[in-house]
C-alpha cells in the first residue's frame, strides 16, 4: 500500500479544519465563500469530483486559499504548499506503476517535509493570539456582525412585535 495515500489524509484533516472554522474577528462578507469552498472540497454527497479537483489543481487551491480569512492565511501557506509536494511524491513514486517502490531517502523526505509543514503551521498558531477559530455555521449567514450590529440586511427587515 503506498502511505503517501496517509499522509495525504493527514493534508485533508487540516483543509478540513481550516475551511470549516473561521476567525471569530474576521469580517462576515468572507464567511460565505468559505462556506462555498468547504462544501466544493467537502462534499455531502459521496463520487462528486470537486473533492479531487481540490487537491490537483492549484488553481482551484489558490482561489481556495483566498477565500480564507486573512488572519487565517498568515500561517497556513506551508499546508496549502504541502498538496503540491505531494502530488511531487505520488509522481515519483508511482513512476515505477503498477508496482508502487517508495525508496528510503523519498520516504525521508516525505516525513520531513509533512512534519516540517506542521510544525510550521502549529507554531504560528501558538503565536497567533487575535485568532479564535469557530464553526463555520455559527456565523454563516447571521443578522448581527461579531461586535453586536445589526447587518445591512437585518436593518431592512422590520420586526414583528
Amino acid at each position: 500500500m503506498n502511505y503517501i495515500h496517509d499522509l495525504e489524509s493527514h493534508w485533508w484533516a487540516a483543509m478540513w479544519i481550516l475551511f470549516f472554522h473561521t476567525d471569530k474577528h474576521s469580517p462576515p462578507g468572507n464567511v460565505d465563500n468559505q462556506l462555498r469552498t468547504f462544501e466544493e472540497a467537502f462534499p455531502s454527497v459521496l463520487g462528486i469530483s470537486s473533492r479531487q479537483n481540490f487537491f490537483k489543481d492549484a488553481r482551484t487551491l489558490g482561489h481556495a486559499y483566498k477565500t480564507l480569512p486573512a488572519t487565517s492565511r498568515g500561517g497556513c501557506g506551508s499546508i496549502f504548499d504541502l498538496a503540491k509536494t505531494l502530488r511531487q511524491f505520488y509522481q515519483q513514486a508511482e513512476i515505477s506503476f503498477p508496482t508502487v517502490k517508495l525508496d528510503e531517502n523519498l520516504v525521508v523526505e516525505m516525513h520531513r517535509k509533512v512534519q516540517a509543514a506542521y510544525a510550521e503551521t502549529v507554531d504560528w498558531l501558538q503565536k497567533s493570539e487575535d485568532i479564535t477559530l469557530q464553526p463555520l455555521h455559527k456565523v454563516s449567514g447571521q443578522k448581527r456582525v461579531l461586535d453586536g450590529s445589526l447587518t445591512k440586511e437585518a436593518e431592512k427587515k422590520p420586526r414583528r412585535t
